[in-house]
């Protein structure tokens, strides 16, 4: 197979009874006890794959975290039309693709926007939120917008949105 950029993709060559025997000993399947012989992962690369790890929200009794899910929360009961914002980077547009979908399931109005650098400056501002309110959000989610931006902030709050 040749790549994009023009290099030639070779599958690396694994003894077959090597992935035999991992998959007995860990009830993984073909793909994977292949890719982990091939790599050598060690013994806590392996565990951390077939472990169920408990996930724990450190926020939960933060006030600030519960007063943001009440709103939230309000938000999606009354079906309010909500505006996801999020940064142009790969963990803006990860936060916003996973609320997206989150929203796209359980078929709650929304609409996302990824502000242009060129266009829209860094950042939230007063001019960004001017053209976001024409799609009437009730409430504005933004994602990896880590922003002092107060003025823009006031100007939501004097339009009365969340």
């Amino acid at each position: 197979m040749i790549s994009v950029s023009g290099k030639i993709w070779t599958e690396q060559k694994v003894d077959k009874n090597l992935i035999e025997k991992f998959k007995q000993d860990t009830g993984l399947g073909d793909i994977l006890s292949k890719l982990i012989i091939s790599r050598n992962y060690d013994q806590s690369e392996i565990y951390g794959i077939n472990n169920k790890q408990k996930l724990t929200n450190i926020f939960k009794n933060d006030k600030d975290f519960q007063k943001a899910s009440l709103i939230l929360l309000k938000a999606i009961n009354n079906n309010e039309n909500i505006c996801i914002l999020g940064d142009y980077d790969v963990d803006g547009a990860c936060a916003t693709s996973l609320l997206v979908r989150y929203f796209n399931h359980i078929n709650q109005k929304h609409f996302f926007y990824i502000p242009d650098r060129v266009q829209d400056g860094y950042g939230a501002s007063k001019n960004l939120f001017e053209k976001l309110i024409l799609k009437k959000p009730k409430l504005i989610i933004m994602v990896d917008c880590g922003s002092t931006s107060n003025e823009a902030i006031d100007y939501l709050n004097k339009q009365k949105i969340k």
